[in-house]
């Protein structure tokens, strides 16, 4: 049953991998919330060397996982040859089914990386002020961008930045080095800044 279920695909994507990939856009929003809920959050200088440490380790594996909540954004690319069967109008009657799925499956991943995001911004403004509050995402969205490009292009996982720090390195450093990489990058940070900055200014507005 189980090794039914793992070897299910949908146009040579993995069934499992939609819940793996889920999974792993949670794993931020967990932390933040649970961040976020923390006994110790004070002013920076007001909390114990102890907590100063629980706070730093906590956030960078919220950093190294964070790439993973916009992640799904881009795994809307899977629709790349869904039908060998084009009509006039480029669609596809036997495969339409597979549009929604995968545009769904992707827009998942707009309220997991605003979510984490959001959610650590109060963190980090609680510990450093409003001044950090406004800075935190400006300066997260372009890192972001450049960690999911390296999970999309060079295929790294989070956890690989432990296991392979130089590699990370030297293909980031790689990629604002290409033009068309660098393009790639300018894009994804615009794209992510319009879907983080709208939401929240949509959120505001309704409240």
């Amino acid at each position: 049953m189980i090794e039914t279920f793992l070897t299910l695909e949908v146009n040579d994507y993995f069934i499992a991998v939609f819940f793996w990939n889920i999974f792993l856009a949670l794993v931020p929003c967990l932390i933040a919330w649970r961040l976020s809920s923390a006994y110790f959050l004070k002013k920076w200088g007001n909390i114990s060397s102890m907590n100063k440490f629980l706070f730093v380790t906590t956030f960078l594996i919220w950093f190294f996982f964070f790439p993973n909540a916009a992640y799904l954004i881009s795994d809307v690319r899977h629709l790349a040859g869904y039908c060998d069967q084009l009509d006039f109008y480029r669609a596809c009657p036997a495969q339409a089914w597979m549009v929604p799925l995968f545009f769904t499956y992707a827009l998942v991943g707009v309220p997991t990386f605003y979510y984490a995001l959001k959610r650590m911004t109060l963190v980090v403004e609680k510990l450093f002020g409003k001044i950090a509050r406004r800075v935190f995402p400006i300066l997260m969205i372009p890192l972001t961008a450049l960690g999911l490009l390296l999970g999309l292009v060079a295929r790294f996982n989070s956890w690989e930045v432990i296991s392979r720090p130089l590699s990370i390195l030297k293909i980031s450093i790689q990629y604002l080095g290409s033009q068309i990489m660098l393009i790639n990058f300018l894009a994804y940070t615009l794209m992510l800044y319009l879907i983080y900055y709208s939401i929240d200014f949509l959120l505001k507005k309704s409240k």
